[in-house]
């Protein structure tokens, strides 16, 4: 019967010591008082993903693509930014403008799995570097010609036919442990559709 009870002493000790007590908090794409939609999580399980959401709707109209984002916490080399040019019922594909707060941007081809560079990561002095700095990201359209904006500022244009569509949406870079430190500094970015 001690025998028992020890055994059962350590395996409540166990299952106390799995749970360290602290819970994890992810806000998956949700519009906040603030007038951002908020991607925030100190989960563990995000690390090394690229969660992203396309909207139905491109506000702009069908050849202009325009966001405001801004990135409080979180690794400075894991880019975050506009989704563009994706088709009405294909939710994997699609072009994306990303920007880092230490001041890159690059863009790239999704479709299926495949991911194609299209801008290699690129230094540019038209970005606000830095945490809580508001950027605004556009591209604009015409027929296969887009034209990348960041601030205003034209700074690249490419050619590209393989994807065509007109919704728009953000997305989110999170490292792998080591750059991100979770629970302790959360990824938190927001983004507003203009």
């Amino acid at each position: 019967m001690k025998k028992l009870a020890v055994i059962c002493l350590l395996f409540v000790l166990f299952f106390i010591g799995c749970d360290s007590g602290s819970s994890s908090t992810t806000i998956d794409f949700e519009l906040g008082s603030d007038g951002f939609v908020q991607w925030y999580t100190d989960d563990p399980y995000y690390y090394n993903s690229h969660p992203w959401i396309i909207y139905n709707d491109n506000i702009n109209g069908t050849n202009t693509f325009q966001i405001e984002c801004k990135k409080i916490s979180g690794d400075t080399d894991n880019a975050y930014g506009m989704l563009f040019g994706a088709p009405n019922s294909v939710n994997d594909q699609f072009y994306y403008l990303a920007i880092t707060t230490d001041g890159t941007y690059r863009v790239v081809k999704k479709i299926g799995e495949t991911y194609t560079t299209i801008k290699a990561k690129t230094a540019s002095d038209k970005l606000d570097t830095g945490y809580n700095k508001l950027n605004t990201l556009k591209v604009t359209r015409s027929v296969t010609t887009y034209t990348v904006y960041l601030n205003g500022d034209n700074v690249y244009d490419f050619t590209d036919s393989s994807i065509t569509g007109d919704r728009v949406g953000f997305i989110v870079s999170v490292g792998p442990q080591g750059a991100e430190s979770f629970p302790g500094t959360p990824v938190d970015v927001r983004f507003r559709q203009k």
